[in-house]
């Protein structure tokens, strides 16, 4: 039953209603009901962050916040972090470093070494192998943005946008984030 009602659910185009049918019975119910408990990944957000920093060993004091629902830490005067894993229907890992220093966008050496820091800090070993061995190259280059990106047969299940380098404002925002199907 529970199969069936995931199936209906999942495919069903309206997102309102959830159809099930159970032995001739037809039972419509709010979409949100229906789709709480078939999450196929941990849904914990808060928690699984929490371990993750945990396991980081960062020397970093995080402080969760609800509103975007992720890890915050203040770095230095001009430098943060902010961290979040977790997911229902895919496990997204996210890491965010953001400086306010003034730093140039095209400065690959920098960055990559940034990224690959960040990647040995918070043990993201999804993106060790690349960095490390230097398996990327530039997607896109833009006036207020830089993309990395890694070769797609490096993963199965897991995607990624690969390290986006942005400036927001006076901040500068290094982006790495991937996630399993």
């Amino acid at each position: 039953m529970r199969t069936l009602l995931s199936t209906i659910v999942s495919s069903n185009p309206i997102g309102h209603l959830a159809l099930s049918i159970i032995k001739g019975l037809v039972i419509f119910l709010p979409y949100s009901v229906a789709a709480q408990n078939d999450c196929i990944f941990n849904n914990d957000i808060e928690g699984l962050t929490a371990d993750w920093i945990e396991r980081s060993n960062t020397g970093y004091y995080f402080k969760w916040d609800e509103g975007v629902k992720s890890y915050r830490a203040q770095i230095s005067r001009k430098e943060s972090i902010e961290v979040s894993s977790g997911g229902c229907i895919h496990f997204t890992t996210s890491l965010n470093y953001s400086t306010s220093e003034r730093k140039d966008l095209n400065d690959v050496d920098f960055w990559i070494s940034k990224a690959l820091e960040l990647a040995e800090m918070f043990q993201i070993e999804f993106f060790l192998q690349p960095l490390r061995s230097r398996a990327y190259s530039l997607e896109q280059r833009g006036d207020k943005h830089v993309i990395y990106s890694f070769p797609v047969e490096e993963f199965s299940n897991k995607s990624t946008e690969g390290i986006l380098i942005e400036q927001k404002g006076n901040t500068i925002v290094l982006e790495m984030s991937y996630y399993i199907n």
